[in-house]
C-alpha cells in the first residue's frame, strides 16, 4: 500500500466514525509511515515534520487508536508505543532490544518462516486442546546488533 493508499484508507476509517484527517493527523500517520516502526510519543513529537503542541499529539493519537487505525503497544518498559494498525501495514512482528529498546519490525523473509511455523504450532493446538487460534503477535527479545557490538 502507499502512502496516498494509507492516507486515504485513514481517512476512510476516520469519516466511518465521524471524524476528519485533521493535517495534524495526516502528519502523524506520516511520521509512522515514514519510521516503519512502533513509536513512543517522544519519538513521534521529535519525528513530526512541524512543532506540533504535545497535549494535541496525544489526543490525536487516542483519537486515532480509538477508530482503529492506530494499535497501542506496551512492550514493558514503562510507556506506551503506537504503530499503524495491521490493516494498513499488514501482519507483522517486533524486535525488542532490551539493552537500548529500540522496537523493529521483523524483516518479510523471516516473517515468512515464522508465520509457516504458526501454522503448525495453531494445528498442534487444535489436536491437543481442541483450541482454534484466531490471531497471535510474536515478540522477540534480545540485544540489537549496535549493542552487541558496543
Amino acid at each position: 500500500m502507499t502512502g496516498e493508499d494509507v492516507l486515504a484508507e485513514v481517512k476512510q476509517s476516520l469519516c466511518a466514525h465521524g471524524q476528519r484527517l485533521t493535517s495534524l493527523r495526516a502528519d502523524l500517520i506520516k511520521v509512522f509511515m515514514k519510521a516503519r516502526r512502533p513509536l513512543t510519543v517522544q519519538e513521534v513529537v521529535s519525528l513530526a515534520p512541524r512543532r506540533l503542541p504535545l497535549s494535541s499529539v496525544y489526543r490525536n493519537l487516542a483519537s486515532l487508536h480509538d477508530v482503529g487505525v492506530l494499535v497501542r503497544l506496551n512492550f514493558d518498559e514503562g510507556y506506551v508505543r503506537y504503530e499503524l494498525a495491521n490493516d494498513f501495514i499488514g501482519h507483522h512482528h517486533h524486535l525488542i532490544c532490551e539493552q537500548c529498546q529500540v522496537v523493529v519490525d521483523l524483516a518479510e523473509n523471516t516473517l515468512t518462516e515464522v508465520e509457516t511455523a504458526v501454522v503448525v504450532i495453531a494445528d498442534r493446538v487444535l489436536q491437543d486442546y481442541g483450541f482454534v487460534v484466531r490471531s497471535h503477535q510474536i515478540e522477540l527479545k534480545g540485544v540489537c546488533a549496535r549493542c552487541l557490538s558496543s
